[in-house]
């Protein structure tokens, strides 16, 4: 897990958070399973992946749901 990258999300969605990281396709944030948590309204119920960390932090704050 980068904690760099964990660190720009808001902290009371790090509970949720699995993994965070960046790879050669962009960014990654991995939601637990177990968590509590879930994506609505996105393409994964799991797994974020966007371009920028800035579009990871606002898939979270629009998606992101207690489950």
């Amino acid at each position: 897990m980068d904690k760099k990258l964990l660190n720009r999300i808001p902290k009371k969605y790090h509970a949720a958070i699995k993994d965070v990281y960046r790879d050669e396709d962009g960014y990654w944030c991995i939601i637990g399973c177990n968590s509590g948590w879930k994506l609505e309204g996105y393409f994964s119920d799991y797994t974020v992946h966007e371009d920028t960390v800035h579009d990871i932090v606002t898939v979270i704050r629009q998606s992101l749901k207690k489950q």
